[in-house]
């Protein structure tokens, strides 16, 4: 190999290893995360057959609550190549039986996606606000009454 490759190669090692060493312990620091802390808090306000849905993003927010996603599609990619209308999003919210929670984690107008507001027009129709946690609004069916849980004083490391 050519003069000072092997240097670098060993620097490179190392950095990883630290890297490694270092990002649990970073991880554990810094708290659980805005997206458990607002699932945790959904779970606590939630009944045992209520349904959660977080359009666009975060299904780490569904996986926190513990409650069955009512929207299949729980990514970006999947909702800006199958539902890119919000056809299928925009039915399950007006559903009778539509999803219990929602969570709003992205701007509705991301990726140019509720280009007629049919996302709020729906949440306003049939939904109300119960709390911001993180500077995230949690929605709740409007027909469904729930006990709410103590709001979280943090957010899993970041600020409300």
């Amino acid at each position: 190999g050519r003069p000072g490759w092997a240097h670098i190669r060993r620097v490179v090692a190392a950095m990883a290893v630290l890297t490694a060493m270092a990002s649990p312990t970073v991880a554990l620091a810094s708290g659980p995360g805005e997206a458990w802390t607002i699932g945790q808090w959904v779970r606590r306000s939630a009944a045992p057959d209520d349904s959660i849905t977080v359009p666009y993003t975060h299904a780490n927010v569904v996986e926190a609550s513990g409650l069955r996603p009512a929207y299949p599609y729980l990514w970006s990619l999947p909702i800006r190549t199958l539902d890119p209308h919000l056809a299928t999003l925009t039915a399950v919210l007006d559903a009778p039986h539509g999803p219990t929670w929602v969570v709003i984690w992205d701007h509705p107008r991301t990726w140019n996606l509720d280009r007629r507001d049919q996302l709020q027009r729906a949440l306003h129709e049939h939904y109300r606000m119960v709390a911001r946690i993180c500077r995230h609004p949690v929605w709740l069916r409007s027909d469904t009454s729930r006990t709410l849980a103590t709001l979280p004083t943090d957010c899993g490391g970041g600020a409300l």
